[in-house]
């Protein structure tokens, strides 16, 4: 693996000559009369309907892109055109990376099993919950008081992670100098950044759009890189910086950009939130207000262009025994789910969507009457134990040659639930790991008493993502949001990334492109056809 240095060098090579191919691509993009091939507008993929031009648009993936995309691209609908939005999930359920679940036989209200959080900073996102009536449904989700550090072998103290007063500013200062405070003021203009990134949607190209607010630097520079060039260095960067990235994302250092590192950060002291019932909702909610006609359990497996400029979509049902092929036509296809997952054949790609590595994680939440064990992360008992860990690389094994405690990214206790009747107190807890754990592994986490006679655990749910986050590997990332002729994948914004609010953005951005692309094509083929009859 390249050192960060070596990986600026390479970006900082790759960067302009990238912004170069996207402003000559720009300079092409504008259609004019005579560069559309006349055609009715009433073709198979196009209507008209009560005097309104009718543009179908297919939106493959319903994860929060996906159901965004069809929700703002109803938003564009006007008084001369609207769309028919169909939406194709190949899983039973919508959702993609939001995920709500119940524990069985407990007052609880619903678990978070996905890999997404919003804040009260996430203004698209908010203004979407409020705009569907999920604004009353907002409540704090678990936030913890004080982190910790586990390094394989030790647990650094505790680590204010929501109210932050002048004896931690003493402690973390003591800890890491003045990285902890120059951290916070990286944010804030990181947030700043992506406050005037929204403000310039539509974006074809995000590394230009980037290099145009002065911001494309970041994208390159991994975290370590990034900190360096602000005189932070040492213990903030491979201790405090690696585990918040982590925590949030489930990845090393190198595989990350200050982006990353400014949101990993964040999210350590911005309360959460959550949508009472589910985050699920807003994914209903979305979808519903779109009005998009939904194929669950249906399987995109080749778009290709048409000669009469549409796009043909094949399909099958996967629900069935024998699945069921089918063929559709639309003006537009979004694809806006990752493209390692889809599996799907585009043969007329002008721009190759890049296999981009993403994160693998596992969450696992279970039920249980016991603490977690501090002999177990090395603390003495009775010492003052975190609500929350977080983990670093394991490195050095201990002497047996084995690493204390199984890899994972954070273990957090989310809630503790009162004696009911015949059940004890219990806790809940969430488990972000790279891999799937075993019951053995989750007892070890515990301080069960020698004569036990409750059940240690008394309900798990495990949750496999394999497309948690996308790692920073920018030479492979597609930076044009069309890879083909009314082609249009999502991916790109993942780049400042990946998270809930990232997610809605790419789909603001995506429906003012197609929507902007599709309005051009009609006023062109409307000037065409009166060059005609004036020619006649």
């Amino acid at each position: 693996m390249a050192s960060s240095s070596s990986r600026f060098l390479n970006k900082s090579v790759s960067g302009p000559f990238l912004a170069l191919v996207a402003w000559l691509v720009t300079l092409l993009r504008p259609i004019h009369c005579n560069q559309i091939p006349l055609k009715n507008l009433q073709t198979e993929a196009a209507s008209s309907e009560a005097g309104k031009i009718v543009k179908k648009v297919a939106i493959i993936g319903s994860g929060p892109s996906g159901a965004a995309t069809a929700y703002f691209l109803r938003k564009q609908s006007s008084s001369d055109l609207t769309y028919k939005i169909a939406l194709f999930e190949k899983e039973a359920e919508l959702g993609g990376r939001v995920s709500s679940i119940v524990v069985p036989g407990h007052d609880l209200d619903s678990v978070e099993v996905g890999v997404t959080a919003f804040s009260e900073q996430d203004a698209i996102l908010n203004d979407i919950v409020d705009d569907v009536g999920l604004k009353q449904d907002i409540v704090s989700a678990y936030h913890p008081n004080k982190s910790a550090i586990w390094d394989g072998q030790h647990t650094t103290p505790r680590i204010p992670t929501r109210t932050i007063t002048w004896r931690d500013w003493a402690d973390m200062t003591r800890l890491y100098g003045l990285g902890f405070v120059q951290s916070m003021h990286l944010t804030k203009d990181t947030f700043s950044t992506l406050s005037r990134l929204h403000e310039a949607i539509p974006i074809h190209n995000i590394y230009r759009s980037m290099h145009q607010l002065d911001a494309a630097d970041s994208l390159w520079w991994t975290p370590s890189a990034y900190l360096r060039s602000k005189w932070i260095s040492g213990k903030f960067v491979d201790e405090y910086a690696t585990a918040s990235i982590r925590a949030l994302f489930g990845q090393d250092k190198f595989d990350s950009n200050a982006y990353h590192l400014a949101l990993a950060l964040n999210s350590l002291i911005q309360a959460p939130l959550r949508l009472k019932g589910g985050n699920s909702k807003l994914i209903d909610g979305m979808i519903a207000a779109s009005l998009a006609e939904v194929h669950h359990s249906r399987q995109v497996m080749e778009i290709t262009n048409s000669s009469n400029d549409s796009v043909r979509v094949r399909s099958r049902s996967v629900s069935k025994e024998e699945p069921e092929e089918f063929e559709t036509s639309f003006d537009s296809v979004i694809i806006a789910a990752p493209w390692a997952s889809t599996g799907i054949s585009l043969p007329d790609l002008t721009i190759q969507p890049a296999t981009v590595e993403y994160t693998e994680m596992h969450v696992t939440h279970f039920l249980s009457p016991f603490d977690l064990n501090p002999q177990t992360f090395k603390l003495e008992i009775g010492d003052p134990f975190p609500d929350d860990i977080m983990s670093l690389p394991v490195k050095t094994p201990n002497p047996t040659g084995k690493p204390h405690i199984f890899d994972f990214f954070r273990l957090t206790k989310v809630q503790s639930l009162p004696a009911q009747k015949q059940r004890p107190d219990l806790n809940l807890y969430r488990l972000l790991t790279p891999q799937a754990t075993t019951p053995a592994q989750l007892l070890s986490l515990l301080r069960i008493p020698k004569e036990c006679a409750a059940d240690p655990i008394s309900w798990e749910h495990s949750h496999h993502w394999p497309f948690a986050y996308p790692k920073a590997d920018y030479e492979q990332y597609p930076y044009f949001s069309e890879v083909a002729d009314n082609i249009y994948i999502t991916a790109n914004i993942e780049l400042i990334g990946s998270r809930l609010e990232t997610a809605v953005t790419m789909g603001k951005n995506m429906a003012k492109l197609v929507d902007a692309q599709l309005r051009e094509q009609i006023g062109a083929q409307k000037c065409q056809v009166e060059s005609i009859e004036l020619d006649e």
